[in-house]
């Protein structure tokens, strides 16, 4: 059956793709795209911008889909297909080729079809694993090729397409909350607790691999220990703070740096002790659903705050989880 394709729209001018208005945001995001440039050598991809945007876009909703279940190829690839068309929809055929060509290229690098190597070479499947999602991201890559002429009628050709699934050139806004076990360490005093906060932050898309974000949080923390006459001190804090978020991005998985300026003080008083948290966080970013895209990350803390204000110094340690959603503008 012939393959259709829809006529190419109206060209864009040749140039810089982002606003001379962006000039100066973009450098002086200089240098935190530069520390995302790690996660850029970590995998291969295409060097042409739009090329590697859609192959980063392609392979990202085939590693989420795998971390489900993948089985039956012909099958995953149709579920998965409305996601991938979302970004193949906006680049025009020819480079679609580019894309597949260059995929093709890298499985050859790897050894060649996951199959034969599997049958003839003996290889484990353990050893195989990135050619089989190459093989996957391949086949989808096909299928979005082929059924071009199904996109939508009013969905044009982007000379400048970055990406569905990521934020680069965008501005977001990270919606988050989370719930936290905590050790409380005061002088010799040691308190076990939880609790749990919420926060709001103003994120830039610096690259594909780098999304960059301050904002505002408020939480709380209910602690318990063990007095020396036996009984029990149960304690309660509340904290507001100012989050500055690193998050580098690399195909599904997602990496926090989390440094914030936080004061502490109780439900019935807002004293001034300020402080300091730092946080390093791992988790999932699923692909993009209309203007929403979900995340969930497992989070390691410890925030510290000197002396003052009839409070001694204080040490929290934390571990937790934080899931939220990433609004793309």
């Amino acid at each position: 059956m012939p393959v259709t394709h829809r006529s190419p729209g109206p060209s864009a001018p040749a140039g810089d793709p982002h606003p001379a208005s962006n000039a100066s945001l973009r450098r002086a995001a200089g240098l935190l795209v530069a520390l995302s440039a790690l996660a850029a050598c970590v995998t291969p991809a295409p060097d042409d911008r739009q090329e590697r945007a859609l192959y980063l876009d392609v392979s990202r909703i085939v590693e989420t889909r795998e971390t489900v279940e993948w089985f039956v190829d012909k099958h995953e690839v149709e579920q998965v297909a409305p996601g991938a068309m979302r970004s193949s929809c906006r680049v025009d055929p020819a480079l679609q080729l580019r894309v597949m060509a260059w995929t093709e290229q890298r499985i050859e690098d790897l050894g060649g079809p996951a199959r034969l190597q599997f049958k003839h070479d003996g290889k484990a499947m353990s050893e195989l694993r990135e050619v089989v999602t190459l093989e996957r991201t391949l086949q989808t890559l096909k299928y979005a090729y082929e059924h071009d002429g199904d996109c939508p009628f009013w969905i044009e050709y982007d000379a400048f397409f970055t990406g569905v699934h990521n934020d680069e050139g965008h501005f977001v806004l990270l919606l988050e909350s989370g719930g936290s076990g905590a050790v409380l360490v005061q002088k010799d005093k040691i308190s076990l607790g939880g609790g749990g906060s919420g926060r709001a932050l103003a994120a830039w898309g610096a690259s594909e691999y780098l999304t960059v974000g301050i904002g505002a949080e408020v939480g709380g923390t209910g602690t318990i220990s063990e007095e020396k006459g036996g009984t029990q001190d149960v304690a309660a804090t509340v904290a507001v703070g100012v989050p500055l978020l690193l998050r580098f991005i690399y195909h599904e998985r997602l990496y926090d740096l989390d440094l914030a300026a936080v004061n502490l003080g109780t439900y019935t008083s807002i004293e001034f002790n300020p402080g300091f948290r730092v946080a390093v966080g791992t988790g999932l970013a699923t692909v993009r659903t209309g203007w929403f895209m979900p995340v969930g990350v497992v989070q390691l803390a410890y925030e510290f705050h000197p002396a003052g204000n009839q409070l001694p110094t204080t040490h929290f340690f934390r571990i937790g989880s934080r899931f939220g959603l990433d609004v793309r503008f």
